[in-house]
């Protein structure tokens, strides 16, 4: 597996000076889905499809401060890595651009049970040479929004100096003041982080004007308290801290060594520093680490694709040159976990359905409805626990497209099944088809009639003994099957009986003018003559016989069809019907309908679909 290392969150265009988030970041963030991307076409929000996301909340400690104050180092130390992590130098330029996290987060356990994925950031120092004010405020807003644990670094006391380090809070102070809305002001004040003023290289004693012992943070108080004998822009300052960090402390740290030459080798060479300052680093980690909590946008805590999402608007604000609202990040995080819940649900839902395709399809079309809607529940289910922060019209929408989806999917497995449940019985069909019907010689209408009634009773007794074919399939593959068969049949028969009768009524008229011819060379003997004309009117009888035979026949055959017509009015309203329960039984949390022990209506004349 490889090891952690410092990325950039956050680069600086060199040609136009706006920032951008890194894809490199989005990747690590979002726990490495190699199809996320800045995706430009969609409003500046990644694209989630196909999503494998981290579920673990996170947490980002971040860091501004003076260039060349030592922030890196700190970040390092806190991050507990000693390779691969953010640049050190020891020269008098910055050393890093933009922003960074370490791409190895600190995996943490709350009281509460809730892991929690902690991320270390690195930024930009302020005050370089070639930068101006503008981008450092910039630079510390993005880094301040971003965090949910906020270090300012610093050397020395809290004096005069540190006070001007922190002036750009007043600038930020003042645009955040001209937000239109005073309710995004205080929106925005209440996401501001918990803030950790560290101060290093610090040798001097706490005290307080009486001479008593003070802690850290009790020192922070003393020096925030506005006086009459400051610089007005200094009670400023304090004033502004106060207001955006509630939640505030301080910490104090030792010079990490005495030897000029042993500072600049710190990053290589981690054994150099002083076994005092590794204890402070260790209490200092251990306490940002216990009081830490989930970056959260309202009351929504965020996981790595969230926050990616708000990088994005926070990013997308400073290059317009406007302070961030808190709303547009509300909006980008439901979205990101609409997206989210929907992917989870409708992969479950796939995932599942696969497996039980694998294992039991084809089957009957009842274990198949339970099968989905028990699957579905599941979806609906996970959705709904990653959607639970909120409820509102796009909820509702995401909720209904994934039953919409889900139902579609279902749709294509139920038609499959079907398709391969209907193919099997098709073979059963056609093979007691060519056994009870092809093979036998009908003489006459009825005989054929009977042997369809029997053939109708042998294959769904046969068919609906078959556990994954239901009585539906059943009549359904018997209807279309026997409809046109039995009209076609008919109409065999109806041509046999025609073709034999007009047969026959040939071979009477030539019997008959046989007897006549007789009847004129015997004409001298007169009971010659009464024994052909007998003859003849036998022969006449017979021939009014099969014709009225054969009108009979002709008359039964129309009556088959006329009955089977009138039949096709019944089909389609039985087909409806069939539909409309299918339709019910498949719906999601249906009422009861049970079918158990229940035939559908038979007609003998074969014609239920």
């Amino acid at each position: 597996m490889e090891s952690g290392r410092a990325i950039q969150l956050i680069s600086v265009d060199p040609d136009t000076g706006k920032f951008q988030i890194e894809d490199e970041a989005i990747q690590v963030l979002t726990g490495g889905s190699s199809n996320l991307s800045l995706n430009h076409s969609n409003n500046g929000l990644p694209n989630s499809d196909n999503l494998e996301e981290n579920e673990n909340k996170i947490a980002i400690v971040g860091i501004a401060g003076k260039y060349r104050t030592g922030k890196s180092l700190l970040m390092n130390l806190l991050s507990g890595n000693t390779e691969n992590n953010f640049e050190v130098s020891a020269s008098v330029k910055a050393c890093t651009r933009g922003i960074w996290i370490y791409s190895e987060p600190i995996t943490i356990k709350k009281e509460d049970d809730q892991i929690i994925d902690v991320y270390v950031m690195d930024s930009e120092g302020l005050g370089g040479v070639d930068k101006d004010q503008n981008y450092d405020v910039q630079t510390f807003t993005l880094a301040m929004l971003l965090s949910s644990f906020f270090i300012y670094n610093s050397t020395g006391v809290i004096d005069e100096n540190a006070l001007n380090s922190l002036s750009l809070v007043t600038i930020l102070a003042q645009r955040i003041q001209n937000l239109e809305d005073e309710e995004d002001v205080v929106h925005l004040i209440n996401h501001f982080p918990t803030f950790l003023w560290v101060l290093r290289d610090f040798v001097l004693d706490l005290r307080d004007d009486e001479g008593n012992e003070i802690t850290p943070d009790q020192y922070l108080e003393y020096v925030l308290e506005e006086t009459d004998r400051e610089p007005e822009g200094h009670n400023e300052v304090r004033g502004t801290i106060k207001r955006f960090f509630p939640e505030r402390y301080c910490a104090t740290l030792i010079r990490p060594s005495d030897d000029e030459r042993d500072l600049q080798n710190l990053r290589s060479d981690p054994d150099l520093l002083k076994p005092e300052f590794v204890d402070q680093i260790n209490d200092l980690r251990n306490f940002i680490l216990n009081q830490i909590q989930v970056k959260a946008i309202g009351d929504i805590g965020l996981t790595g694709t969230d926050y990616v999402s708000v990088v994005m608007k926070y990013v997308e604000a400073i290059n317009s040159g406007v302070i961030p609202k808190i709303e547009d990040s509300w909006v980008a995080v439901v979205e990101n976990q609409l997206s989210n819940g929907y992917s989870k649900g409708l992969k479950v839902y796939e995932e599942d359905m696969r497996k039980f395709e694998a294992e039991y399809i084809p089957c009957n079309e009842d274990e198949l409805s339970k099968a989905h809607k028990g699957i579905m529940q599941a979806a609906i289910e996970i959705f709904l626990e990653i959607t639970k922060d909120f409820d509102n019209q796009e909820k509702q929408e995401a909720y209904d497209t994934l039953q919409e989806n889900i139902e579609q999917i279902y749709e294509a497995y139920r038609k499959a099944n079907n398709e391969e449940n209907e193919e099997k019985l098709t073979e059963l069909i056609n093979a007691m088809y060519r056994e009870r019907i092809l093979g036998k010689d009908f003489t006459s209408i009825d005989q054929y009639m009977k042997a369809w009634g029997e053939f109708q009773d042998a294959f769904l007794l046969q068919g609906g003994n078959l556990e994954k074919f239901s009585a539906q399939s059943c009549y359904k593959i018997w209807c279309e099957f026997s409809q046109d068969k039995i009209r076609d049949g008919c109409s065999k028969m109806e041509r046999k009986v025609t073709m034999k009768s007009g047969l026959k009524e040939k071979q009477m008229e030539v019997e008959i003018d046989k007897y006549k011819t007789m009847m004129e060379v015997k004409q001298t003997d007169p009971r010659e003559l009464e024994k052909l004309e007998s003859e003849i009117h036998f022969l006449r009888e017979e021939t009014r016989k099969y014709q009225k035979i054969e009108k009979d026949l002709k008359d039964e055959v129309i009556a088959c069809r006329e009955l089977l017509d009138s039949k096709d009015e019944e089909i389609d309203t039985l087909n409806e019907k069939l539909t409309n329960m299918r339709r019910q039984r498949d719906k999601f949390e249906p009422p009861a309908i049970s079918l158990e022990g229940k035939e559908p209506t038979k007609s003998r004349w074969f014609c239920m679909f």
